[in-house]
């Protein structure tokens, strides 16, 4: 499914969480596509690897979802798909500078 026209790409770290991740979205309709790459000991490879399959799935923006991305991990899998990428502790941080 898509948000408007737009095709959410989500990439989790571990393929366990791809059965479980699901339900985090589904309360708002929105089903993403999803890849994983471990923050921690993932490879410059799975993350190349994980943004040729967002590419396949032609995304159009794509989310990172958990706290031990980093800018590294962002700029690959931005620079695979070509599609803007953000990393979910720079989306928290942002959305909580609104409050200072």
């Amino acid at each position: 499914m898509t948000i408007g026209n737009k095709r959410l790409g989500v990439v989790v770290p571990l393929k366990e969480q791809l059965k479980t991740i699901t339900s985090k979205f589904a309360r708002e309709e929105i089903r993403p596509v999803y890849v994983s790459a471990s923050p921690y000991t993932g490879s410059f490879k799975e993350f190349k690897e994980a943004g040729e399959k967002l590419k396949q799935q032609e995304v159009d923006f794509i989310l990172m979802d958990c706290m031990g991305y980093n800018e590294q991990k962002r700029q690959i899998i931005e620079s695979v798909t070509q599609k803007p990428t953000i990393l979910s502790n720079v989306l928290m941080a942002k959305v909580l500078s609104e409050f200072v």
